[in-house]
């Protein structure tokens, strides 16, 4: 998996000792298997949210691929946290 974060990581990194004339072939000589994360934490389709929300407090990571019998199937990200979260503080207003 490779994440926003790598790729702005790696940017930062390589710009740190280029001169000008090295940015132009910045991107397009990356393999992606250099900045690829291995052993991703995943999600099961049956895990409950709170699990879920467990697992990225402790591992403060931005996404949860969620995969059955070895196949993706889904993802969960932060955004889908704050939403859930903003729809619940929206009833909890109207109240």
């Amino acid at each position: 998996m490779i994440t926003r974060r790598d790729i702005l990581s790696l940017t930062v990194s390589r710009l740190a000792d280029m001169n000008n004339n090295g940015h132009e072939g910045l991107n397009g000589h990356v393999l992606i298997r250099k900045i690829m994360q291995n052993g991703i934490l995943t999600a099961d389709p049956e895990m409950n949210l709170f699990t879920a929300l467990s697992i990225f407090l402790k591992n403060t990571v931005g996404c949860l691929p969620v995969v059955s019998k070895r196949k993706l199937v889904g993802i969960l990200t932060e955004a889908d946290f704050l939403k859930l979260t903003f729809d619940y503080l929206r009833i909890f207003e109207n109240e």
